[in-house]
């Protein structure tokens, strides 16, 4: 069990239910659940990798936070696989974390310059910024993920293919700056983060003025983005002083200048050729499938004005789940989101400080206490390690052996790959330990478990077993 500090982005989906296998790729920061062939599903997972590798040498080339949060990536091969009414790129709550990536197609979308891997560039800022800087307000996590859109390989002629190219211009983004002109500074300033509930208009205003002010402080004040990040300085210190910037006389009709007649740097950066990826490939069980298919629906339902039908799909997938397998770990969690009104209260939660809040209460004897913060943990961050291990030992703590192993053991398989052999082992004994308090016990065999014996959030008192 860890204290954990960390943010999880995703993009999202399952096996022969559709027709075709899933597998899980796991990587060293990604976790991508796909319908496609091995092969292809391997090189999806590393053309992820690379696009977040890029973005960190060009974005943040002298960060020192180590990000061990995964990228958790579902593919479909065929769209036509999920419901209609599913909108393919909906504009999300820039205060969604994790963030559920979902996208259909081949192996290569996100190797060249396409809106594909415009997309994933966008998904993966939110993730990366998030992590990197201390508190970063909505308006400049957004800018950036923006800005990022546009980093790509160099492929065009008389480019050099060894580069990737930072700066240019986003011209969706321009062109939702240019048409809203009714949105300035001072609204991206006040800005909460959240897409629900604002007209078209008014999310065009705000998404469009937080790429431009991103852009303009890129090129005119670089010196100001540098620092936000720069060792030795006091990180709030810093984003005062930004916001000081933006607060300054006529800054609306000077960033209006700088998209008219501004001077706009691109610059070509040099990378070397990829090192290989390392890669691990685990089948899904249907009942995994179906339970991916419902976090998927469940997470769209939230980015539609009526999400009712996607929230109904949902449950009838998460019930094939716990059908098939009623222990089943991924089904069990997102049974803690079905209800809307628990859904709203694990989304204003962070999964960190639930967990911090479940070791502290476990650590201090008090595990029934901390058996509800640290579901919530788990149903908030299901493909982190540090979240699962917490919830381990907690059903541990409670006499639930069987529960902890089963929770133990994915905690262990989503390690990421080349995860310190000191982590790994922690991991192993902590589980070797619940397996060993089992024998003891003589709780080798587990009851048959009840499908509805979680409890929801807000719930202290632990079920006899999942």
């Amino acid at each position: 069990m860890c204290r954990w500090w960390a943010v999880v982005v995703s993009f999202a989906i399952p096996t022969t239910v559709l027709g075709s296998e899933w597998r899980e790729i796991l990587g060293p920061h990604v976790v991508l659940r796909t319908d496609l062939s091995s092969k292809d599903a391997r090189t999806a997972a590393e053309s992820i990798e690379h696009a977040r590798s890029r973005l960190l040498v060009v974005g943040w080339p002298q960060a020192t936070l180590v990000m061990d949060d995964p990228v958790v990536v579902t593919l479909f091969s065929d769209w036509s696989a999920l419901p209609k009414s599913m909108d393919r790129n909906p504009e999300e709550d820039v205060r969604d974390v994790p963030v559920q990536f979902v996208s259909s197609g081949g192996a290569g979308q996100w190797s060249s310059a396409t809106r594909d891997l415009a997309r994933l560039n966008h998904a993966l800022t939110h993730q990366l910024a998030t992590g990197l800087y201390r508190h970063p307000p909505p308006w400049f996590v957004e800018g950036m993920a923006q800005f990022m859109e546009t980093v790509r390989p160099a492929e065009r002629a008389g480019e050099d293919p060894r580069n990737v190219v930072v700066g240019e211009a986003n011209q969706r983004a321009t062109q939702r700056y240019m048409r809203i002109r009714a949105t300035g500074v001072a609204d991206v300033l006040r800005w909460d983060g959240l897409r629900a509930k604002l007209d078209q208009s008014r999310w065009w205003g705000l998404a469009g003025m937080s790429w431009m002010t991103v852009f303009w402080l890129y090129n005119v004040h670089l010196d100001v983005l540098q620092r936000l990040l720069e060792p030795g300085r006091n990180p709030d210190s810093e984003w005062a002083a930004l916001r000081a910037l933006l607060e300054g006389p006529d800054v609306d009709a000077t960033i209006y200048r700088f998209a008219h007649v501004g001077r706009v740097i691109v610059t070509p950066i040099r990378i070397g050729a990829w090192p290989p990826v390392a890669l691990v490939e685990n089948p899904l069980s249907e009942a995994e499938v179906y339970a991916t298919r419902a976090r998927v629906l469940l997470h769209r339902s939230r980015a539609v004005d009526d999400g009712a039908e996607l929230r109904a799909e949902a449950g009838r997938q998460l019930a094939a789940s716990l059908t098939l397998e009623p222990r089943n770990l991924t089904a069990t969690l997102l049974r803690e989101r079905m209800d809307p009104v628990a859904e709203q209260r694990l989304v204003d939660e962070d999964w960190r400080e639930q967990n911090n809040l479940a070791v502290a209460r476990v650590e201090a004897g008090k595990a029934t206490d901390a058996f509800g913060p640290a579901l919530h943990a788990a149903a908030l961050a299901p493909f982190q390690p540090a979240a699962l291990d917490t919830l381990a030992t907690v059903e541990a703590a409670l006499g639930r052996c069987a529960d902890a192993q089963e929770t133990g053991a994915r905690a262990i398989a989503l390690l990421p790959v080349g995860s310190d052999p000191g982590t790994i082992a922690r991991y192993q004994a902590r589980r070797q330990g619940y397996r060993s308090r089992c024998v003891a016990a003589g709780m080798q065999a587990a009851p048959a478990p009840d499908p509805s014996a979680r409890p929801l959030p807000g719930a202290t008192a632990p079920p006899p077993g999942r």
